[in-house]
């Protein structure tokens, strides 16, 4: 289990090939999504500089302030910007996974990348569920809603690789406790 908490497919790959950790027949699973849509990544600083520009930023903080036309222009503006910030990220990501693939068939392992769910992929949701969206900001919502899309098309054209979006979907207790995490659920 090379799994951490706020890891990214690109530091997972790197702790792999440097702790030598993949094995002749060895299963490797690379669970991907969330942290790997923008948002939480060694790159993120880098990106946010230059695509967050500041007249969105104005537009945002005159938004929660409750200006309607901020929020308006705000909510046109933004989408673009988290688009240009998840597409970087969902190549560093496919980069990530391929050069995981080529490494574990390299050792004679096999791998298959899962792409985890979250609240915005989940189509029915329970009532602690939608509470529990309404906590996060919009700009999570697109820049991860942007990012699987993309993952989504990935996944199809790729054998080695599986969507798991959807398995919550119907379940008879809620599913998360956060945006990507999972809780046991009986």
């Amino acid at each position: 289990n090379c799994g951490a908490s706020g890891a990214t497919v690109i530091d997972r790959v790197e702790m792999l090939r440097d702790a030598n950790a993949v094995h002749k027949e060895d299963v490797v699973v690379i669970y991907f999504g969330d942290n790997d849509s923008g948002w939480l990544d060694h790159k993120s600083q880098k990106y946010a500089q230059e695509i967050i520009w500041l007249p969105t930023r104005v537009l945002r903080a005159l938004s929660e302030i409750g200006l309607e036309t901020a929020r308006w222009m705000y909510g046109e503006l933004s989408p673009l910007s988290f688009r240009k910030f998840s597409r970087a990220a969902v190549n560093d990501t496919i980069d990530s996974l391929n050069v995981a693939h080529e490494y574990c068939q390299s050792k004679g392992a096999r791998m298959v990348a899962i792409l985890q769910p979250n609240l915005y992929t989940l189509r029915t949701k329970s009532q602690y569920e939608r509470q529990l969206e309404k906590r996060f900001s919009i700009d999570m919502r697109s820049l991860l809603l942007d990012a699987y899309r993309r993952y989504e098309e990935w996944v199809k054209e790729t054998p080695y690789a599986v969507s798991a979006t959807h398995i919550f979907n119907n379940a008879a207790a809620p599913g998360f406790f956060g945006l990507g995490t999972c809780q046991r659920t009986g």
